[in-house]
């Protein structure tokens, strides 16, 4: 546990360093163009709403060191023309893409945790299922369940079924609640 600590402690102070610090980091990033030239790729299709950046944000979303809000996102691609069948389909696929990211940094530091092996059950399946169907926490449960090293094969189905399930509610309710605005472009907040 304390070497878990440890670590989120480092990844911690890279972050807030990478802030204060943003003219040294970029000067020493500008000797990999390929690392710029990626994060540009990245930045441009995110903000363009489109496909590929719908994907991109959403396994960003997933990852417990910069959990960021979907929803918000998700009105920005609608704004920018893109279907709820769309937003569905790609978003799922994202937060799927996402929580495997997740599993594999797990399965790769379980070396971290005492204990170790292969865990599963009905009660580990259904906390899959909730952890990826419920936006209440940052995915520290994928990384857990690759620790622990559920069957993979089990963890991407129920994380599948979980994504689904609340991507479905999502866009329900943005369908039945686009009713109440003559334009998306009228929501005060815009």
């Amino acid at each position: 546990m304390l070497k878990w600590l440890a670590l989120l402690i480092v990844i911690g102070l890279v972050w807030v360093g990478s802030y204060f610090f943003y003219d040294d980091v970029y000067g020493f990033l500008s000797r990999f163009p390929w690392f710029l030239n990626t994060v540009s790729w990245i930045t441009e299709h995110v903000m363009a709403g489109d496909y590929i950046g719908l994907i991109i944000y959403t396994v960003v979303c997933k990852s417990p060191f910069l959990p960021l809000p979907l929803e918000p996102y998700f009105l920005y691609c609608i704004i920018k023309g893109m279907s709820y069948h769309s937003l569905f389909f790609y978003s799922t696929l994202g937060l799927v893409l996402g929580s495997v990211v997740n599993y594999v940094l797990g399965f790769l530091f379980a070396s971290l945790l005492k204990h170790r092996g292969m865990v599963g059950g009905h009660l580990v399946y259904l906390l899959v299922l909730l952890s990826s169907a419920i936006p209440l926490f940052p995915d520290i449960l994928g990384m857990l369940f690759g620790a622990y090293r559920v069957k993979f094969r089990w963890f991407l189905i129920f994380t599948s079924l979980g994504s689904l399930v609340r991507m479905y509610l999502f866009v329900w309710a943005m369908q039945h609640a686009s009713q109440y605005f003559i334009n998306v472009s009228n929501i005060p907040f815009l």
